[in-house]
């Protein structure tokens, strides 16, 4: 369900009854899927589970919790709209070339792990979190907005390694490494 556009759907939603009154060795079994049940105000409300589209994706490129600076750069490119608080580091194609949730899609659990990892294995952001919020310019309430926010990690980065080993051929080994990583060298993503 959840990766079908059902973006409420939890698993307990779904209970078994179970029937084996006079049945040797066998059992019916009816699956029954609620529905959508939900607070408002007081009251607990239940209505039938609506699929859902995603009608915008917004993808913030510096984001951090204790940022508030405004907006100042932002540009749409392959139908996500990337906004920075400063001018944007990253060429737009090497951010929306990870993303999977598509403006006009289905909402998909799997497309929001996929993205995820994707965004991950770039190694210039921190772990990517990805909301929904529900699009209050869609009368029918079955639009959702995806904003991904990417927390970008230090432009260069310094390591080095000592190793001491030791085994039956060899008495004694010492061993060292440096490494220095620059990200995001061209403005593409790259490390």
């Amino acid at each position: 369900f959840r990766n079908n556009g059902v973006y409420h759907f939890q698993p307990n939603d779904v209970t078994f009854d179970i029937d084996t009154i006079n049945k040797h060795n066998k059992a019916n079994i009816d699956l029954a899927i609620g529905d959508y049940s939900y607070q408002e105000q007081d009251s607990t409300r239940t209505t039938p589970f609506k699929i859902y589209k995603i009608s915008d994706v917004h993808i913030y490129t510096d984001y951090s919790p204790t940022n508030t600076n405004i907006i100042t750069d932002s540009t749409s490119y392959n139908n996500s709209h990337l906004y920075s608080h400063n001018k944007l580091k990253y060429k737009p194609r090497a951010i929306t070339d990870a993303v999977f949730i598509t403006k006009g899609g289905l909402f998909a659990d799997y497309k929001t792990v996929l993205t995820s990892r994707y965004l991950n294995n770039l190694k210039i952001f921190n772990y990517p979190a990805i909301q929904y919020e529900a699009d209050k310019r869609d009368a029918t309430a079955q639009s959702l907005i995806a904003k991904i926010y990417l927390t970008p990690r230090k432009k260069f980065s310094f390591g080095s390694s000592f190793d001491f080993t030791h085994s039956n051929i060899q008495d004694f080994g010492i061993g060292g490494s440096v490494s220095l990583s620059i990200r995001n060298i061209f403005n593409g993503a790259e490390t």
